[in-house]
């Protein structure tokens, strides 16, 4: 289930792998778009960021994101996230699905 102030038509899709120290996590997730205020994760498991989290609950229009330690060590680190993109002809023959599908997702690394 969706906390309260994430609306899913609003939200991107994004990968996030960090390399944590030791002492930290779990991890809360935050956005620059309201400022950091308000997490759109909570309780991020420390293996599951270092091996690549995807979360699809990041705010529209995140350009950072604060990953924020929970642990005994309460530190975090900014994420400045870069647009992949994709284009494609649909004059050259290619199934709209298998474009969208096969790589044409809004994904951020």
């Amino acid at each position: 289930m969706l906390p309260h102030h994430v609306n899913k038509l609003f939200t991107m899709t994004v990968l996030i792998t960090i390399a944590a120290g030791i002492d930290t996590g779990p991890f809360d997730l935050y956005s620059d778009v309201d400022g950091f205020v308000t997490p759109f994760e909570t309780n991020v498991s420390k293996p599951a960021l270092e091996a690549g989290y995807t979360t699809s609950l990041v705010p529209n229009g995140t350009t950072i994101i604060r990953v924020q330690s929970l642990g005994v060590c309460p530190t975090n680190v900014d994420i400045t996230l870069v647009l992949n993109s994709f284009l494609f002809d649909l004059s050259s023959g290619t199934d709209c699905p298998d474009a969208c599908f096969g790589g044409a997702h809004r994904i951020f690394f």
